[in-house]
């Protein structure tokens, strides 16, 4: 009776274990690309939340979490987000300046929407609500009675 019961509990255990492990595989995490390699894979009238970054600093590792937190939730609502790796050599517009890189940005097919400045979006809630905002005040026109 004894070993019967140490078995079921061990086996609850082993589930939870497998469960935990399944939800992980299943949570998107953040892709990191290259400059070159985002702005290939942007689409025609698909939004896109890009933050470029040079390299992870310890100012930038909370953010970075938080982004990766919010990626399922704006996948949700067809978003993409993605880590841009910039290159020092880079002197594009989002990689060039070091004020540049303290900003995530929003683009819907390559039409930039907005530069959200990276102390806005302090957490995944921030950054969903600022991201749904600025796509829903574009997608919605205010009619004159």
């Amino acid at each position: 009776m004894m070993m019967s019961s140490s078995f079921n509990v061990f086996r609850v255990w082993i589930s939870f274990i497998m469960m935990g492990i399944f939800y992980k595989s299943t949570v998107a995490s953040l892709p990191e690309l290259s400059p070159q390699k985002y702005f290939n894979t942007l689409q025609p009238g698909k939004a896109s939340l890009a933050y470029f970054c040079r390299a992870d600093s310890p100012s930038t590792s909370m953010f970075l979490e938080e982004l990766n937190e919010a990626v399922r939730p704006l996948q949700d609502y067809g978003i993409s987000v993605a880590k841009v790796n910039c290159v020092k050599e880079d002197t594009s517009r989002y990689c060039g300046k070091e004020k540049d890189l303290m900003k995530a940005y929003l683009f819907r097919g390559n039409i930039l929407l907005r530069e959200f400045p990276t102390d806005a979006l302090f957490d995944v809630n921030a950054i969903v609500a600022h991201v749904l905002l600025k796509l829903t005040s574009h997608a919605v026109f205010p009619m004159d009675t």
